[in-house]
């Protein structure tokens, strides 16, 4: 997992695994993200398919609902830091809810993106750029510089 972490160089796609599980919430980051080059995304719509998403390929970060039918954001920021994932620090974090104080703790703790929503392009494009790891030249398709 490390070494996905480390992709992205020229011609390296850059993989996000998107757990949420509001279809339309789901479907409009995936196609906000497959309007730039080289982003890829899983989906999982539960904490277990999100960990079997997680051990049968290689992502670079993930955006996470806070709440989920089964399970919630923090299980996957639990389960990420249990097994040693430096995904753990690569996390967007998303929520419909006002207040979220476990959640809220783990973003100071870990310097994960937490945004509400609904959330517009201008504030969730930028924590995912910090979550990649990239700089916004690498990522963003020649509309958006």
């Amino acid at each position: 997992m490390a070494d996905a972490v480390r992709s992205g160089g020229e011609g390296a796609p850059l993989r996000v695994l998107v757990v949420e599980d509001d279809p339309g919430v789901s479907a409009m980051i995936v196609e906000t993200l497959a309007q730039w080059r080289a982003i890829e995304c899983g989906t999982a719509t539960s904490f277990e398919e999100a960990a079997a998403a997680l051990s049968a390929r290689e992502y670079r970060a993930l955006v996470v609902d806070s709440r989920l039918q089964s399970g919630t954001g923090a299980d996957v920021y639990r389960h990420l830091r249990e097994t040693g994932s430096p995904l753990q620090g690569r996390i967007v974090f998303i929520t419909g809810w006002l207040e979220d104080p476990e959640l809220e703790e783990i973003c100071r703790l870990s310097g994960n993106a937490f945004i509400r929503k609904p959330f517009v392009q201008a504030e969730f494009l930028p924590s995912l750029e910090r979550a990649l790891g990239v700089g916004r030249e690498a990522w963003l398709g020649p509309a958006m510089k």
